[in-house]
């Protein structure tokens, strides 16, 4: 038995090391349909977000990249949150779906103002 809790307990630590790497590519808005708006999310809806990520299971870590994009389209009432890097010009990993109870929440924490590309001053 304690072989066995050994042995699950260093395969959960190492897990990560091992988790596939995300694919990353250009983020490409313009292939998006007509009225599809897309929102560059504060540091502090990035955390919120970052916080659902890992508590859905089967989340090995945080979510790819070093910024997130909510994207929303005209048809739907839910959303897509794109994880990007370098500065949102690359999208990186799955996107998450959210529903439209989630995008008000999300939409109502914020941590000051921001730049016009979406960041913090």
């Amino acid at each position: 038995m304690k072989r066995i809790c050994i042995a699950l307990a260093a395969t959960l630590i190492a897990l990560p090391a091992y988790a596939k790497k995300p694919v990353c590519i250009p983020f490409d808005k313009a292939g998006a349909p007509a009225g599809t708006k897309f929102t560059t999310l504060t540091q502090g809806q990035l955390h919120f977000v970052q916080g659902a990520y890992v508590a859905i299971p089967p989340a090995v870590g945080l979510p790819p990249g070093d910024g997130a994009v909510l994207v929303q389209f005209p048809a739907l009432k839910g959303a897509g949150i794109a994880f990007t890097s370098m500065s949102g010009k690359m999208v990186c990993g799955t996107p998450m779906i959210v529903g439209a109870d989630f995008i008000k929440f999300l939409l109502k924490v914020g941590t000051g103002p921001t730049d016009n590309d979406g960041l913090e001053l």
